[in-house]
């Protein structure tokens, strides 16, 4: 393969799918991982993107949020937009989840 640059949409969008995988691991204390697996048909792959961290009073990595799709799909642009697009998903996932987890611990 040729070295070229990443620039140009897709560039942008991998950059800023880099800076939301990094925010969501530092704000919820988690690990995010993205798998990109193929399908039975040809030329469709399923995305998965799981969070996994501590729970606070258990100490266990448990699996805090995941959200798969597949691509293409009905409605996809660029690879690179639709990764970004679910990371965003999963972000607002883990957000939700540690908000309850913090309300299961500190009922008001």
């Amino acid at each position: 393969m040729s070295k070229s640059k990443n620039d140009g949409q897709g560039g942008e969008f991998m950059r800023a799918l880099w800076h939301e995988q990094r925010e969501i691991e530092k704000s919820f204390a988690v690990i995010v991982e993205l798998d990109f697996v193929p399908t039975t048909r040809a030329g469709v792959y399923t995305l998965r993107l799981t969070a996994t961290g501590p729970v606070v009073d258990e100490g266990l990595l448990v699996k805090v949020a995941a959200i798969q799709a597949e691509y293409p799909n009905s409605s996809n642009g660029l690879l690179e937009a639709f990764m970004f697009q679910m990371m965003m998903k999963l972000g607002h996932l883990v957000s939700q989840a540690r908000r309850l987890e913090q309300l299961a611990r500190d009922p008001q």
